[in-house]
């Protein structure tokens, strides 16, 4: 039975009342329970202390708890619905997203549909100086599908300028960080300088996640020495503050009438750069002029991009793999492990500092330390693989087959260990 406030107060009441009235006398519970809706054993246990406090009640644990940060930041797009969200949610997660009522249920029962409520808050719109600010996003999954019928699933990487309102898409099949920073150069070159600030959020491929704190990636923090301008990042829960750019992402939809239309991804490329020129040539609902006519007097305060030598060096081809059965990708002569799932699947291989980043369509998937060693599986991958190649025997307990598994995984990984130092 579900035990409201306003039950809890009348049961006290009437507790109270036969106590101070009929002292000696016990109620009968079963009676009181169906009159007033309460389980006659929490009606015993009132009679019992009336003064106790009610059991708090336990929150039912939900398995989008993991997920409850990631749900309440699509929740403040202004525009965004419980369907739409759900539906993103199920493309990354599917094996969690898959009911879209118990989805709705956990919104509502979290109240997350209010979130928006902060976003609709008033805030004045703010004008930056000639060369000020460039604000950056990722216009992300979008799908496009070919008169071939084919599909090609892509991102597109937006750039607007503060003060006139000048727009720049570059295409991209994934947003790794490697292609952030080649979208970012590319911005660069194309509008011939650096303006004195980005500002973006906190996507992956700029900050990961330490101990709760968001801290920038060691690459990108050398990338702004580099370009000498810092990206700045907005304060988290608060689109609001780079809504130029959220404003420009609305232009994608301008993509869509050629659905079908084209007929390879070469001809989709040079459509959103034609694209790209039109909005740049209409007027900006805000300025009253057109984009490209106010970027020249913007283009006069951006910085010379002089340091186009050293940029170059992180424009370096991907190196793009498919996986075999042994679960080792080649980088530099030596064998890096990737999970046993993305056997047969094309991976792209990214080399940042001292560290190798392996992806998988726009995934990290793993990373490992550059290493001389022929060989470099690590413990998980292995284990997996050799669960593949070995069966259980006959009479074997789960226990027994696992310790077995951990043993030969252990004695291999440990001869491969002596084969690096021969090999040294």
């Amino acid at each position: 039975m579900s035990v409201t406030k306003a039950k809890m107060q009348k049961l006290r009441g009437e507790i109270a009342f036969m106590k101070e009235n009929y002292p000696g006398l016990k109620p009968n519970f079963s009676a009181m329970s169906k009159e007033i809706g309460i389980s006659r054993q929490t009606i015993a246990k009132v009679w019992k202390d009336p003064t106790s406090p009610s059991k708090p009640r336990q929150k039912r644990k939900s398995k989008f708890d993991p997920y409850y940060q990631e749900i309440r930041e699509k929740f403040e797009i202004q525009s965004t619905t419980i369907k739409a969200v759900f539906q993103y949610m199920k493309a990354r997660y599917p094996e969690v997203f898959t009911s879209y009522d118990s989805f709705k249920s956990y919104v509502r029962a979290n109240k997350l549909t209010e979130v928006r409520e902060e976003y609709l808050k008033s805030h004045v719109r703010y004008e930056t100086e000639p060369g000020e600010e460039v604000q950056i996003d990722w216009k992300e999954s979008i799908q496009f599908t070919l008169s071939t019928g084919e599909v090609i699933e892509f991102n597109l990487f937006a750039a607007v300028f503060g003060y006139s309102r000048y727009t720049v898409f570059i295409y991209s099949r994934t947003k790794t960080t490697e292609d952030f920073i080649r979208c970012m150069i590319e911005l660069m070159i194309r509008t011939g300088g650096v303006p004195r600030s980005f500002k973006t959020d906190n996507m992956s491929a700029i900050v990961s996640t330490f101990s709760g704190q968001k801290r920038k990636l060691p690459v990108i923090r050398q990338f702004e020495k580099d370009i000498e301008t810092p990206i700045r990042l907005c304060r988290v829960r608060q689109p609001q503050s780079k809504g130029k750019v959220e404003s420009a992402n609305r232009f994608v939809s301008w993509l869509e009438p050629y659905q079908g239309e084209l007929s390879s991804e070469e001809e989709l490329i040079e459509t959103i750069e034609k694209i790209n020129r039109q909005i740049n040539q209409e007027s900006s609902r805000t300025t009253g002029y057109p984009r490209v006519l106010l970027m020249k007097k913007e283009k006069e305060h951006l910085r010379p991009l002089n340091r186009i030598p050293l940029l170059d060096s992180y424009l370096k081809e991907a190196d793009t793999q498919k996986v075999p059965a042994t679960l080792l990708v080649n980088y530099e002569g030596h064998g890096y492990s990737v999970p046993k799932k993305f056997i047969a699947k094309r991976v792209k291989l990214i080399r940042i500092e001292d560290e190798l980043q392996i992806y998988y369509n726009n995934d990290l998937i793993c990373t490992h330390q550059i290493s001389d060693r022929p060989l470099n599986y690590k413990n998980e991958h292995y284990l997996d693989g050799l669960r593949d190649s070995i069966e259980p025997k006959k009479d074997e307990t789960a226990e027994d087959y696992e310790s077995r598994i951990q043993k030969k995984a252990e004695e291999s990984l440990k001869k491969m260990d002596l084969l690096a130092g021969k090999v040294k």
